[in-house]
């Protein structure tokens, strides 16, 4: 940080300094968790009476999974007590973001991930692993995949966002407008006696947001420099968005959506992020006033219909569990 502190151009040493940087170990999930609900808030209304101090304005957490590590046999109990101390550290962080207006990065770690021979599900049901891909791993070039976020659904559920930062083990030679301003060379690099003659080859890594509530999944390559980070000009690719629902049309039936204004020559996709929080508005209906097309299906095509494309059971209780109270 003092290296950075130095060397990045838009930062000045007279203006920047390490002196409104607080920090205290939390070895334990109890003394966060008392930190986050009793010492935090404390310094905040103290710092806030004082005029001469600067806001609070980021919360840092490395690495939350530290907390969780254990040399004792994983059982269900231990499962159920950490997705209980999960959301209680999450409902405290997003009380202290909300209502100090703070932002909040947390550090994860990584598991290999490790292909089995799936559990039989019944019809409709989709398993857990091929779930998690969705919203735990990054696969945007070869081999991101190969890793996933520990702590599993519970802490997943607790993100706005999910940013997989990676090595690719790939390294290049820049062009000089590739480059970052002012410092050139890269921490991590090797020298070279090639043709690109002075340069040295920058090893290069992956960023990827893997889900979040304000942009779509991207991914582009970067480098360390003694400046930070820098994006690789030309890296950053949107990646593929989640599967539509309902994307198999009946039989025989046309598709018709419906703008808010009700223009109907415009066609609409709705898609919804999977770890959204909230209810859908259905802008498809069709008024029941139209009549019926004459090529509208029976109804034994209509059963055959819906039987090949039942909606799992738990579509059912997931939305079960948004509509009853807290």
């Amino acid at each position: 940080m003092e290296q950075i502190l130095n060397t990045h151009p838009l930062l000045s040493p007279s203006l920047c300094s390490f002196a409104n940087i607080q920090h205290a170990s939390v070895p334990t999930i109890d003394k966060l968790i008392f930190v986050l609900s009793k010492s935090l808030p404390q310094y905040i209304y103290a710092n806030d009476q004082n005029s001469s101090s600067r806001p609070l304005k980021l919360i840092v957490i490395d690495a939350i999974a530290e907390l969780f590590h254990t040399s004792k046999r994983t059982t269900t109990q231990f499962l159920v007590e950490r997705s209980r101390r999960l959301s209680e550290i999450g409902t405290l962080l997003h009380s202290l973001a909300s209502k100090h207006q703070i932002a909040v990065l947390v550090l994860n770690e990584v598991s290999d991930t490790i292909d089995r021979d799936p559990a039989p599900l019944d019809s409709g049901q989709i398993g857990y692993k091929d779930q998690f891909r969705w919203f735990g791993r990054a696969d945007s070039v070869l081999g991101e995949g190969k890793k996933e976020a520990t702590l599993g659904l519970v802490w997943s559920n607790q993100l706005n966002v999910r940013i997989f930062l990676s090595r690719t083990g790939r390294r290049r030679f820049l062009e000089p407008s590739e480059r970052p301003r002012k410092i050139q060379k890269p921490i991590s690099a090797t020298s070279s006696n090639d043709s690109a003659g002075d340069q040295e080859a920058v090893l290069i890594r992956r960023l990827t947001v893997v889900f979040s509530s304000v942009c779509d999944p991207a991914s582009c390559d970067y480098m360390v420099t003694a400046e930070g980070i820098s994006v690789i000009p030309g890296s950053a690719i949107l990646l593929a968005i989640r599967p539509e629902i309902c994307t198999v049309a009946p039989p025989g039936s046309a598709h018709i959506s419906m703008t808010p204004h009700g223009d109907l020559t415009q066609m609409r996709n709705v898609q919804v992020a999977p770890l959204d929080v909230g209810h859908v508005v259905d802008s498809t209906a069709v008024d029941s006033r139209y009549s019926t097309p004459d090529n509208e299906p029976g109804d034994d095509e209509w059963d055959a219909f819906w039987e090949r494309n039942a909606l799992p059971d738990c579509a059912f209780e997931e939305a079960a569990n948004l509509t009853e109270p807290s």
